[in-house]
């Protein structure tokens, strides 16, 4: 089986030995398909052609093959690839990682014939950063599976309430966040993100999520009579918070400047059920401001509702005048209210607001979708990687991008894919289990937005994610996820669910052994080898 599934596949079982060094001729893009080659299968090392290649990619000059869809076929000890663009040979070179085998110091892989194409035009991974940040060797080999995965998003969160990840002249340094990246690493991570067919998404979450921004900034903090305001949420009245919002686009436009999207936030913009030391906790304090209240005044505002939609508007200007458009979380859009926020920003839902944390009453992704706009969907009870409750195989298998929460059927052209999004992915203190759950989520994700259909998980999906995970030179039917007890390891203080495995501690052992064996593992595969055997270790100390 490979793995995100494919919708046309005839895999025999000849196969051909091709030696590790492999020639490549992909036209203009040679070289970016060496590179992937070898990020895709370590044990490969590939080079231009000079005569016949190895792999051959030719450009489907007839038109018959979808934007990101491709045709692989491998016969008489050669691969041919048919691609319309580079995202096609991305998803061919993916799929072949799956379908060989690395045996003896060569590269075993089989006759077939491949024709696949994608379900959802967007296919992302979320990483925030912006709780801690992630090593970049870590983040980097992250980035690789999710392109296994033929995900095209990486959607980047790199600004929160603590601080930001990257490296920026426009805010000070007390701004960024320990082992944030330089300007030179993100150059890198763009780049690797161009080979790799995936496109970022970066993130500056406003007007919530600004506690450290407000510290840094006082005037634009909200003018209260307030004892001890607040510092969840910035000011909308204050013109100086506006000329720094514009200042900042205008930087990360020139950090990212090909990238076609800039995601702004706009979510969570108080909690009110919330309590800290007996008061309110993350408050907006917008109606209490002298400057909001003015400005609502100047504008013809209402509500806060309105002068909420009035930020994002005006933030959306800046941003379009850098020629990119604008991506918000849809939870603060009042369904009970005209349309109030521009038509060309692309929402991205995750939940209606919890009471107390924005609209909610009358509020629903149909009524959003109601309003004519285009949606990413990352329902967080389905694709959400950090907490236990959300995300598992149960949910996951009936889940889909386009139907989840329901919505009419006429609406679903207007959702563009999904995300998975893994919160709090740099904490590693406090969020360990990304190490062994995260491959998981990025695979079934990735197969879930590719296949778009509902599946049951089988111990042929365990034993192909398991292959897709730890690469090609593990035995065959090897199944990793037997030995922890689900498809998807657990994300709480647990390693396994020693009441779901049905095998024994000897087939325990060999599975230990299996992953302890080094040779069969290199770089982050061997990464992750070493994260599922504590899991493993943990299953034996149990049963």
């Amino acid at each position: 089986m490979i793995f995100p599934r494919v919708k046309h596949e005839c895999v025999s079982d000849k196969y051909t030995k091709f030696e590790s060094t492999v020639t490549v001729s992909a036209g203009e893009h040679t070289s970016d398909a060496c590179r992937l080659l070898e990020l895709f299968i370590p044990a490969i090392k590939a080079i231009t052609a000079s005569g016949e290649a190895t792999v051959n990619a030719i450009a489907d000059c007839r038109g018959t093959t979808a934007k990101e869809g491709y045709k692989l076929s491998v016969k008489d000890g050669s691969v041919k690839i048919e691609y319309a663009t580079y995202a096609g040979i991305r998803n061919a070179l993916a799929a072949l990682c799956m379908i060989i085998k690395e045996r003896d110091g060569g590269i075993l892989i089989p006759d077939c014939e491949i024709e696949d194409a994608p379900g959802a035009e967007h296919r992302g991974l979320m990483l925030d950063n912006a709780r801690g940040v992630m090593t970049i060797e870590r983040f980097k080999s992250d980035m690789v599976l999710a392109a296994k995965a033929k995900m095209n998003i990486l959607h980047l969160h790199l600004a929160d309430s603590k601080g930001i990840s990257i490296e920026m002249d426009t805010l000070p340094e007390e701004y960024r966040l320990q082992g944030y990246y330089s300007k030179k690493e993100v150059q890198d991570i763009r780049e690797l993100a161009r080979v790799l067919g995936l496109e970022i998404i970066p993130e500056f979450d406003m007007p919530a999520h600004s506690t450290m921004l407000n510290k840094l900034f006082p005037t634009i903090r909200c003018d209260t009579d307030i004892e001890e305001p607040s510092l969840w949420t910035v000011c909308a009245g204050s013109e100086d918070a506006y000329a720094l919002y514009e200042k900042i686009i205008a930087e990360f436009c020139e950090i990212f400047p090909t990238e076609r999207y800039l995601h702004i936030g706009g979510d969570e913009i108080e909690f009110l059920d919330l309590l800290e030391n007996g008061k309110k906790a993350y408050v907006c304090h917008w109606l209490d401001c002298r400057r909001c209240r003015k400005k609502m005044a100047d504008e013809g505002l209402k509500d806060r509702s309105d002068l909420h939609y009035y930020f994002v508007n005006r933030i959306n200007g800046y941003v379009k005048s850098h020629g990119k458009r604008a991506i918000m979380w849809s939870d603060q859009i009042d369904c009970n209210k005209p349309k109030g926020i521009d038509d060309d920003i692309l929402m991205h839902f995750w939940r209606i607001a919890g009471r107390g944390r924005g609209p909610h009453d009358g509020c629903s992704m149909q009524k959003q979708l109601d309003y004519g706009y285009e949606m990413i969907n990352s329902y967080y009870p389905n694709t959400y990687v950090d907490l236990e409750d959300y995300m598992d195989p149960s949910n996951l298998s009936h889940w889909m991008w386009n139907e989840t929460p329901e919505v009419r059927e006429e609406n679903r052209r207007q959702i563009l894919g999904g995300e998975t999004c893994a919160w709090e992915y740099g904490n590693l203190a406090q969020y360990s289990h990304y190490a062994h759950s995260l491959p998981s989520a990025i695979m079934l994700m990735g197969d879930k937005f590719w296949s778009s259909d509902k599946i049951e998980y089988t111990p042929a999906h365990e034993a192909a994610l398991t292959r897709a995970v730890l690469g090609a030179k593990i035995p065959d039917g090897f199944n990793v996820f037997a030995a922890i007890g689900s498809i998807f390891p657990p994300r709480n203080d647990k390693l396994c669910y020693p009441e779901k495995i049905m095998i024994g501690r000897d087939q325990l052992k060999q599975v230990l052994d299996i992953l302890s064996d080094d040779a069969l593992f290199e770089g982050a595969d061997s990464d992750r080898a070493k994260a599922y055997s504590k899991c493993v270790e943990d299953a034996i100390s149990k049963l």
